[in-house]
């Protein structure tokens, strides 16, 4: 994977989602943010809120990872098994349910619309990160997993896998939003 061009993906894919939360979901009445289809589902704020648990781990070990990674800009990207599985687990193309961890799950939280602010405020954090690692070795193993801290991912693992959980989820809030509108219509 060259490394430029993977930055650019990762930064318009950002801005994408970005784009969705202020053209859909930020006007959306409470009611359709917090309708689920049953009682296991997710509704719109708890498929955010589930991202903005994992951006609270893995923004700043992110931070981290590329203070520490020594400067370097390699052509190309290199994803080991451990990074290659993980973001295949939650592709958008490879779909398939996965078990969350029950301190990432926030079914039947309380919510409310400052899950979406701190959502965006995540958004802008990852953007700037993506920016710095266009200085940096992205192929160093220097991000912890979060559920089991003595496996590490590479920067540039780190980050896709970020990106795509978080269009992974977008999708699924998406199709909440939708599902709640059409039941109002």
């Amino acid at each position: 994977m060259n490394t430029n061009s993977t930055l650019k993906k990762l930064e318009s894919e950002i801005l994408e989602m970005e784009s969705q939360m202020r053209q859909q979901i930020e006007n959306a009445d409470d009611t359709a943010l917090n309708w689920k289809a049953n009682a296991e589902s997710w509704s719109v704020l708890e498929c955010l809120e589930h991202l903005n648990r994992y951006s609270e781990y893995y923004l700043p070990a992110l931070a981290t990872a590329l203070q520490k990674a020594p400067k370097a800009v390699q052509s190309d990207i290199k994803l080991h098994f451990l990074g290659r599985k993980s973001i295949e687990a939650v592709s958008l193309d490879h779909y398939k349910p996965q078990k969350t961890l029950k301190r990432m799950n926030p079914v039947s939280s309380k919510l409310d619309k400052s899950t979406l602010a701190a959502f965006m405020q995540h958004q802008q954090t990852l953007k700037g990160l993506v920016k710095q690692a266009t200085t940096v070795n992205l192929n160093k193993k220097l991000v912890p997993v979060e559920f089991f801290k003595l496996l590490k991912l590479s920067i540039a693992e780190t980050l896709i896998f970020m990106v795509e959980h978080e269009k992974r989820h977008m999708a699924q809030a998406m199709k909440a939003l939708k599902e709640s509108q059409s039941l109002v219509a």
